[in-house]
């Protein structure tokens, strides 16, 4: 009961401080923020007191996912001209591009039209001309050897027996090898003792574009919160999925049997 007293106070002072960061933009107070360690109920108190201070507003909330994409086809079952305005987009754009509706840097309605030989996003506003490109994402995946057998795991949220590669998103001002290494360290708790490039693979149905490695590494595996188990495969038993990572695999294999 104290615990959720202090949660629900702490709630109550992170709705006014939000509250007063909201900025005015042609009329509109909005606002963006990140509420760090909120459980779901903290989330609602902290959206309502916010809403009584705010009285007339749209609030539109999001979990993050943090670092890490979600699938990357990274699982299998593996035993052991003219304008329109942003309310009827769609036609001729991408998944992310048709989640799009306002601009982000002066909250325009965002248009489509023709750019450089596609369908874009643009804001109509001439003093702003922000563009959202939509471009693809690049993303680290690490096919994980240790003592010589290939370390896959699953998520949380996926099914039970759905096992992938180790995958997620580079930091700023670090290198692709650097970034699966600690993608390995974060999520497996091993140390990698080399990363090579086992290729590039599109993934069209994310928008995103995979950096597969090969890595070698060391220690005892223990998995962070986002993981729920790991399996051990040897080479010789894994089995490649026909998109995302498992085309990595796919190539790793084919290149340790030649």
């Amino acid at each position: 009961k104290e615990l959720a007293r202090l949660k629900s106070k702490a709630a109550a002072s992170q709705g006014d401080d939000l509250a007063a960061r909201a900025a005015e933009v042609k009329g509109i107070r909005v606002l963006a923020a990140a509420l760090e360690g909120a459980d779901a109920r903290a989330l609602r108190e902290t959206l309502d007191k916010l809403k009584d201070k705010l009285k007339s507003c749209v609030v539109v909330s999001g979990r993050r996912q943090g670092r890490r994409p979600a699938r990357h086809g990274a699982g299998r079952r593996h035993a052991a001209g003219t304008p329109r305005q942003g309310a009827g987009l769609g036609a001729g754009l991408g998944r992310s591009q048709a989640l799009m509706r306002f601009c982000p840097r002066c909250a325009s309605p965002l248009v489509e039209c023709e750019m450089a030989g596609r369908a874009r996003l643009a804001c109509p506003n001439s003093a702003c001309a922000y563009v959202f490109w939509d471009n693809p994402l690049p993303v680290l995946a690490g096919l994980v050897e240790r003592d010589g057998l290939v370390v896959l795991a699953r998520n949380h949220a996926w099914p039970e027996k759905m096992f992938g590669l180790v995958t997620g998103f580079m930091e700023r001002d670090e290198t692709p090898e650097e970034g699966v290494a600690r993608e390995v360290r974060e999520e497996l708790g091993l140390v990698v003792r080399s990363a090579s490039l086992i290729g590039l693979y599109p993934f069209q149905r994310k928008n995103e574009l995979i950096l597969a490695y090969h890595v070698v590494a060391e220690g005892e595996i223990v998995l962070n919160e986002e993981l729920a188990e790991f399996r051990l495969i040897p080479p010789e038993k894994l089995r490649p999925w026909d998109f995302g990572t498992g085309l990595a695999i796919r190539d790793w294999l084919a290149r340790r049997t030649a």
